[in-house]
């Protein structure tokens, strides 16, 4: 019964907030019909600036839209209007009229008129709605096309008709992993043989759920839309002309099978890639099973369609492009037919191409600003300054000091002031630009992320921490991940981990988090003289093995030195080889002092256990850089990602257990020990001119 609920639950909020059902015609008819109501002489005054904006934008954008509007208007020359053209000021909501069919009121009438009103009424067209799967004797414009190996179909002008019901995007609330097996089917077979035969050739078989809609009993099995979600495999099958399933099913991280269409609109099918974008199977789907059994047998290959199915969708989801396609694909039908002149270029040249790096603004306390937990966000910062990113502040006033100097948190307020932020900026992006982006998790700058891909610019997550590996716990973590054009990512074990969790975006790794410092590094002969003294700084309380370090009585040669904050749970009083030595500010690499910085974490002192311990298999440990940059060399657990790569820059020692440091640091000869700090000072030059983030960004 829980579960129940809580799936229903669930289900309503993927309704509501994720967009897992279908575009309301309710909602869209209210819109067509308040935004009919604009003067025709002002959206007539506006056209001309519209159009211009083409010439505005970047080269690349421009040579993509031109492509475009080439491709639903094949004609380059002359175009022959029938005699019998009516002219736009026949079609109206008060004059009921139209080309061929009567569509007014219908979507097919909103849908053009919705750009139609941009054009003087006087200009004639030829204008054919419905579902088209033919070719006209002369051209018109309409919906669809066959699809032919040439421009046969070349007199099918094709705008964006009826997209409340075929241009219907989700947010699928399904990974890969948690969708069944199967495949499934749900549409009306009336006068659709295709169909019919799919349906009786399949609808016994196991891995299929296939119905009919014409069923006279399909009443009683309605499927919403999210129910079809958890399922991977959902058929595309041609009705009258398209699929209308087949743009909310590529935008869903299910796969969309079907056989190489023979029709196209708006979405340009003709260009989709079988077994790239879609699975295809046979026109007489003898191998349906087949196919999908070798896509369960490669899920690698099955996540690759998942992303260029996404990929292809995203170019249709930035608005005002779309807009300005369609008004130039009817500029040119009416250039062509000589009832208009072409739009003069400006002068203006398009605007560069901006580089931005988006900076999350906390207030914080007092208290708050003795802890790393900005330090490796503020070099990150300067590292892209360095290289001439624009810094773009969205300030978040989640913490702030009232009276009293207490803290008030306000999330509403917040969420709400950084939510009014990014949309003032979003608007601002063109094609081509970059974005970078820390702390990819909150909500208002995942919305940052997705607006800027619509609008094709490059977004890239630099990765911090991910909780899902960090705590072994399922999250909506990967689904963010996806929502970038490119990780910046800790180690290689960290970007295989992620990989295997689903995460499809490319990734380069970082190894190191830069380190800024203006403390000049320990000097080479004091670390020399402090071979058997170990440092760890960090957050003493958070770091449980301590407790049993604490505990150690044994005589040892290793002398430890601490740097953090606790909460005086640690009592230092009872071991001679430990030694607090309190708090420093991150940047103050200087006050630190020994010959090692330790690496470690978790519980025990035998091992890295734990879910933070076990965190030290994938990520870095900023802690790490730390050290690095006060000229110091670093003991990493054996089995951490970095362990590797320590051993071959040679810039410290790897151990199994606490109880091996003494082994290991005797085992070295002071000339190799010395070897060790020359190339940790190597490194740690690197380290203060920020060479790994320059180096993992490509630069």
């Amino acid at each position: 019964m829980a579960g129940k609920i809580k799936e229903h639950i669930r289900h309503c909020w993927s309704f509501f907030f994720r967009h897992t059902r279908k575009n309301s015609h309710v909602f869209f008819f209210a819109k067509s019909m308040l935004r009919s109501l604009r003067p025709a002489w002002w959206l007539q005054k506006q056209l001309c600036r519209k159009l211009s904006a083409y010439y505005n934008l970047p080269v690349e954008e421009q040579r993509y839209i031109q492509q475009r509007v080439d491709y639903y208007c094949k004609f380059q020359e002359s175009i022959l209007l029938p005699d019998d053209a009516p002219s736009l000021e026949s079609f109206t909501y008060r004059k009921r009229e139209s080309y061929v069919h009567d569509y007014v009121n219908s979507t097919y009438f909103y849908d053009a008129y919705e750009y139609i009103r941009f054009f003087s009424p006087e200009l004639r067209w030829a204008y054919n709605p419905g579902d088209v799967n033919y070719m006209f004797p002369v051209p018109e414009i309409t919906k669809s096309r066959p699809l032919l190996p040439t421009d046969e179909n070349r007199n099918n002008i094709i705008i964006n008709l009826d997209k409340v019901r075929h241009f219907t995007w989700v947010d699928d609330p399904f990974t890969w992993e948690e969708k069944q097996c199967r495949i499934i089917f749900r549409g009306d077979t009336g006068g659709k043989p295709r169909r019919i035969q799919f349906i009786a050739q399949w609808k016994d078989h196991p891995l299929c759920n296939l119905v009919s809609t014409s069923d006279s009993n399909y009443q009683q099995k309605q499927m919403p839309l999210y129910e079809h979600l958890k399922y991977r495999y959902i058929m595309a099958l041609e009705g009258n002309d398209v699929a209308s399933n087949l743009k909310w099913v590529m935008s869903s991280n299910s796969i969309a099978v079907m056989p190489r269409p023979t029709c196209e609109t708006w979405y340009m099918e003709g260009k989709l890639i079988p077994n790239y974008h879609y699975i295809e199977i046979a026109d007489d789907y003898h191998d349906l099973i087949e196919k999908i059994e070798y896509y369960e047998a490669h899920p690698n290959e099955a996540i690759a369609i998942i992303r260029h199915a996404h990929e292809w969708v995203a170019q249709f989801r930035n608005k005002g492009r779309e807009d300005l396609i369609s008004l130039m694909v009817l500029d040119k039908y009416f250039r062509l037919t000589g009832q208009k002149e072409t739009v003069v270029k400006p002068h203006n040249e398009p605007r560069a191409q901006r580089h931005i790096f988006i900076n999350e603004v906390v207030k914080l306390g007092k208290d708050a600003q003795v802890n790393a937990q900005s330090k490796a966000r503020k070099d990150v910062l300067h590292t892209f300054k360095d290289l001439g990113y624009e810094e773009h502040d969205i300030i978040n006033y989640k913490y702030s000091l009232g009276e009293g100097k207490r803290y008030h948190h306000y999330p509403f307020f917040s969420d709400f002031l950084a939510d009014r932020q990014v949309k003032k900026f979003v608007k601002e992006v063109q094609f081509g630009d970059i974005i970078v982006i820390q702390d990819f998790y909150r909500k208002y700058l995942q919305k940052l992320a997705k607006e800027c891909l619509e609008r094709e610019a490059k977004v890239v997550f630099v990765v911090h921490d991910v909780q899902t590996i960090r705590f072994n716990k399922t999250s909506k973590e990967m689904r963010k991940l996806n929502n970038a054009s490119q990780l910046i990512v800790h180690t290689q074990a960290m970007a295989d981990k992620l990989k295997a969790l689903g995460v499809t975006t490319p990734m380069r790794i970082l190894w190191l988090f830069d380190y800024y410092s203006d403390d000049p590094m320990q000097a080479e002969a004091k670390v020399q003289q402090q071979k058997n003294e170990v440092v760890f700084a960090g957050n003493l309380s958070k770091s449980a093995f301590l407790k049993e370090l604490l505990k150690e009585k044994e005589a040892s040669d290793i002398h430890y030195r601490l740097y953090g904050m606790h909460d005086g749970s640690l009592d230092f009083s009872n071991n001679s080889n430990i030694e607090y030595a309190g708090v420093f500010k991150p940047e103050e690499t200087g006050c630190i002092s020994g010959g090692w910085g330790l690496v470690w974490d978790g519980d025990s002192i035998d091992s890295c256990t734990g879910d933070l311990g076990e965190y030290l298999r994938y990520n870095t440990s900023h802690k790490t850089s730390l050290y690095l940059s006060a000229g110091i060399p670093v003991i990493v657990w054996e089995q951490s990602s970095l362990a590797g790569w320590v051993k071959e820059q040679n810039i410290g020692i790897t151990v199994k257990s606490l109880h091996d440091i003494s082994s290991a640091i005797s085992g070295l000869s002071n000339a190799d020990y010395a070897h060790i700090i020359n190339n940790v000072r190597a490194v740690a030059v690197r380290l203060r001119r920020g060479d790994f983030m320059k180096q993992a960004y490509g630069v």
